[in-house]
């Protein structure tokens, strides 16, 4: 519900399929929904819904024996701003349920024309049942088509696209920003397959190089001190 908390039930409204989910599911005891994706409101702000108010007690913190007197909060954490959560509340209400379904509409539909241009590529397949606006797809063909080395071309047309493994595939998530530009978010991708397919050089630069590097390390654990390592530098001063 994270992300797809202030997107799905919009969606199920517009006449989409969409499992369920939500406390119609046995089982589902809370759902999260972050106020910053498809709530359209700054980061600093989510919300959480509880299907039994004994189970919310849980969430709250309290203690009695602080020398200050009693002390009990909403959650963990103490003293934190007020913006985020003004700023959300403003954003819930200027775009209201008429709000949310436009959007949703629109986000939508660029959602539906990339999944047609890519099952439509030869050389491409989605990954998954993709019901929302998030949509992930692979090459069926990597040796002619890298997922990487497309991602690289994608980046260089403007798209930015998430790399993703297990399978090496391409993650984007689409807004209604977008609806305007889904066409040529279709005819770059076309155009990006036939260029990397023409040159085949493109699987051994870019990011399609150093993922494909790194996937010859056998061992993840390896694979992740190598990134702290890499991340620590980031933080140095004068490699120090």
């Amino acid at each position: 519900g994270c992300i797809g908390g202030f997107m799905l039930p919009w969606v199920e409204k517009l006449g989409y399929k969409v499992p369920l989910w939500d406390f119609r599911v046995e089982g589902v005891t809370s759902i999260s929904a972050d106020c910053h994706k498809y709530g359209y409101a700054p980061k600093g702000a989510s919300v959480i819904a509880w299907r039994n108010p004994d189970d919310r007690l849980h969430q709250f913190h309290a203690f009695a024996g602080w020398p200050g007197g009693y002390y009990a909060s909403p959650s963990l954490l103490g003293t934190r701003a007020g913006g985020a959560i003004a700023a959300a509340w403003a954003s819930l209400n200027a775009m209201g349920e008429n709000g949310y379904l436009d959007q949703a509409k629109k986000a939508m539909q660029v959602s539906e024309d990339l999944k047609a241009a890519i099952t439509a590529t030869p050389e491409l397949q989605i990954v998954g049942n993709p019901c929302m606006t998030i949509v992930c797809f692979k090459s069926i063909k990597p040796k002619s088509v890298n997922a990487f080395a497309l991602g690289d071309a994608m980046q260089k047309k403007g798209w930015k696209m998430s790399r993703q493994q297990n399978p090496d595939s391409l993650h984007v998530t689409l807004m209604p920003v977008h609806y305007p530009a889904r066409k040529k978010l279709v005819s770059d991708l076309k155009e990006a397959v036939e260029i990397v397919k023409k040159q085949p050089s493109l699987n051994r630069e870019g990011t399609a190089a150093m993922y494909g590097m790194l996937a010859q390390i056998p061992s993840n654990t390896k694979l992740a001190d190598f990134l702290k390592i890499l991340f620590s530098r980031m933080f140095m001063k004068n490699g120090n």
